[in-house]
């Protein structure tokens, strides 16, 4: 490989911080599991839980409500373009 072909490019805190601090927090939403209510649970899987107790009556009729507005979205972005 030619001196060419590396390309040796420093990087500011900013642009660091940048890419560590979303990256630290998608580990902690999808890939360590964390202690929770006694048993070991991703991220992700604690706000679904606390979400459902919170809400769990009205998201079946939540649910409706977001299919229909996509489905209108989406008929209506097909008939303009």
């Amino acid at each position: 490989m030619s001196n060419e072909t590396l390309n040796n490019k420093y990087y500011t805190r900013k642009e660091l911080m940048r890419f560590v601090i979303p990256s630290i927090l998608g580990l902690f939403l999808f890939i360590i599991p964390l202690p929770y209510k006694g048993d070991f649970s991703i991220g992700v899987g604690m706000m679904a839980s606390e979400t459902k107790a919170a809400i769990g009556q009205y998201l079946p009729c939540f649910m409706m409500i977001v299919i229909v507005i996509s489905g209108v979205i989406t008929l209506i972005a097909n008939m303009v373009y």
